[in-house]
């Protein structure tokens, strides 16, 4: 019995690693592109919302996922 509740605690720690580390990469990715967006956007100035959209949608749609 006691084996059971070890093997489903460090089951509960990794997934919530892999949570973080998700969340973490989403935001670096989505990061990079929202910079990318920023440099080669033609025009006269490019929408700051837009910018923190990109970011914040990529950041949940990782989470739900």
């Amino acid at each position: 019995m006691f084996n059971s509740i070890t093997v489903q605690t460090a089951t509960e720690t990794e997934s919530i690693y892999i949570l973080i580390f998700t969340i973490l990469l989403a935001f670096v990715l989505s990061t990079i592109l929202a910079l990318v967006y920023q440099k080669t956007f033609r025009g006269l100035s490019y929408l700051r919302n837009y910018v923190q959209s990109i970011v914040l949608i990529s950041i949940i749609s990782a989470v739900v996922i």
